[in-house]
């Protein structure tokens, strides 16, 4: 159990270290993990981890470990909503640029070409 859940936090770790290098933050991280939802998991996963595996038994209850994997839980899915929110809105405003700047070159096409038009139109005279 103790190989597994070091496992399953290396592999947490990574993943959120991965958000926050796409964030291009470096405090998103190390601020997510002063919360007292991860505090408060992070201290179970010590005692697990420095647990005799002789005994068998943990100085908390399976509800204390259900209660605090649950808080840990709903946070990320609140950092996930934010972090696809702000994808949203970054997504938005990219194409919003995209559409002005493709009007601006419809224009100028149009632009250009009458000019061409009209530079035909005097050289055949």
């Amino acid at each position: 159990m103790q190989e597994e859940l070091t496992s399953l936090r290396r592999e947490q770790l990574a993943t959120l270290s991965e958000v926050d290098a796409i964030k291009g933050s470096s405090a998103w991280l190390p601020t997510l993990q002063r919360t007292r939802q991860y505090v408060a998991l992070d201290d179970l996963h010590e005692i697990i981890l420095s647990a005799d595996a002789t005994t068998g038994s943990l100085p908390f209850t399976r509800t204390q470990w259900f209660a605090a994997s649950t808080a840990w839980i709903d946070l990320l899915r609140q950092e996930e909503a934010a972090v696809t929110a702000e994808l949203v809105f970054l997504a938005s405003q990219l194409e919003q640029e995209t559409a002005s700047q493709l009007t601006e070159l419809i224009w100028f096409s149009v632009f250009a070409a009458f000019t061409a038009a009209a530079f035909v139109v005097v050289a055949l005279k």
